[in-house]
């Protein structure tokens, strides 16, 4: 009987860890700026949907920018910003959606509100910081 509960606690606490476990593969990154622009790419798609989710859709999760850079990343790199801000998720127990949405609260409670000027100067300023990663994410060979 006690074996019995031995043998359902293993299994318990191993298939979650074979579950969630990463599969070893790693992007391939040539150097530690590529790793970088990664990063400042998929956050700031991720802060842009989060922008759009709280001022203008009312709360619905759209990650239509995310999307799009996971499938770049992976054609790129083989793995997208979704997978790679997982495996890191795990790893440091952040949470980078979070990270974003509270970012984009900040700076609404800062500036007063979503459609104020304030705002708006901020997130076109935003906006134009992600299209210069992705100009250079695009210049990349």
């Amino acid at each position: 009987m006690i074996k019995k509960y031995t043998i359902a606690v293993l299994l318990s606490l191993l298939v979650p860890a074979v579950l969630f476990s990463s599969s070893g593969k790693k992007p391939r990154f040539k150097n530690s700026q590529e790793a970088e622009l990664a990063g400042k790419l998929g956050y700031t798609a991720m802060a842009t949907d989060a922008y759009y989710e709280i001022c203008h859709s009312k709360g619905v999760r759209t990650d239509n920018h995310l999307r799009g850079i996971d499938k770049l990343m992976k054609k790129k790199w083989g793995m997208s910003f979704s997978k790679m801000s997982l495996k890191m998720e795990e790893r440091s127990g952040r949470d980078i959606r979070e990270e974003a949405h509270t970012m984009i609260n900040h700076m609404i409670k800062k500036y007063k509100g979503c459609n104020t000027r304030g705002m708006k100067k901020w997130f076109k300023i935003f906006s134009k910081m992600h299209g210069k990663n992705l100009g250079k994410f695009h210049a990349l060979k």
